[in-house]
């Protein structure tokens, strides 16, 4: 290859670059406008008594598969309006805050979620829209916290 093809190939590769970026700051953009909907769950468990709130609903038998508690009780049920970017807080018994922040969707359109509590968790979930995932979060009194998190964008 002489000289002149390669800066050639150089300026091709770099407008190709440069296209291929442009294009994705305008998908985070456009997705910075979507509403999305933050739902978290505060569920106190334990192995002391045999006590199931009803206001779980559905999700008891999904605490059931994954834990090895008698009891759990909903302690706080948290429904938070933003959008990708904005990020929303939940405070927690104990003294802990949880914060969400919607980043946008993958290439499987799953929405991708930040959450942290400070000095225990720190990580970037992936959801599908409307889908739901199951920490076992912090201990707490005689138990844990079950943090019940859902995502779901609006139109």
């Amino acid at each position: 290859m002489n000289r002149g093809s390669f800066y050639n190939l150089m300026i091709i590769l770099t407008g190709v670059l440069l296209w291929t970026t442009g294009f994705e700051s305008v998908a985070l953009a456009d997705d910075s406008r979507h509403p999305v909907v933050t739902e978290v769950q505060v569920i106190y468990a334990s192995k002391q008594g045999h006590e199931v709130d009803p206001k779980i609903g559905d999700v008891q038998k999904r605490l059931a598969d994954l834990f090895d508690f008698s009891t759990y009780r909903l302690l706080g049920n948290h429904h938070q309006n933003g959008h990708y970017g904005k990020a929303v807080s939940v405070d927690l018994p104990g003294e802990r805050r949880l914060t969400l922040k919607p980043l946008g969707k993958d290439d499987d359109r799953r929405i991708r979620l930040h959450a942290e509590i400070a000095d225990l968790i720190n990580t970037e979930l992936r959801l599908k829209d409307g889908g739901m995932m199951i920490l076992g979060g912090p201990r707490y009194d005689k138990g844990v916290l079950i943090l019940v998190i859902t995502v779901t964008e609006k139109s």
